[in-house]
């Protein structure tokens, strides 16, 4: 299991259906970081919110490198448009999402391999 105390709770598959890859990233990123943070309300972030941008980052850059599937609109109203999905039953795409969150937060600890004994392991929280 990875290590992280985030709270995402996945209710079924995000799909976006978008004119880009790069705009159904974003879109991926902003559900699972809105889910991160409801108390945010899903509003933009400021500059000085660190932390948060960090956070953000680090899902981005899960979900940009390999988080998404792209499969072709099977529906002959969608016009071909390509739908790109988060899957959430990938356990290792889970586990990549825990871990960018919980080293975004702990950097320090980057490059340590987290386990029960050095008191590092927790539930991930994504699923």
């Amino acid at each position: 299991m990875s290590a992280c105390t985030t709270i995402l709770v996945f209710g079924g598959a995000k799909v976006a259906s978008a004119e880009t890859r790069q705009q159904s990233v974003n879109s991926v990123t902003d559900w699972l970081f809105g889910n991160l943070y409801p108390q945010l309300n899903r509003r933009k972030l400021r500059a000085n919110e660190y932390q948060y941008i960090q956070e953000r980052q680090a899902i981005w850059t899960v979900i940009n490198n390999g988080g998404l599937r792209y499969e072709r609109a099977k529906d002959i109203r969608a016009c071909g448009i390509p739908d790109w999905s988060f899957q959430n039953n990938d356990e290792a795409l889970k586990e990549r999402l825990a871990d960018a969150v919980f080293y975004a937060r702990y950097p320090k600890e980057e490059g340590d391999r987290l386990t029960q004994t050095n008191g590092l392991q927790c539930g991930n929280g994504f699923g």
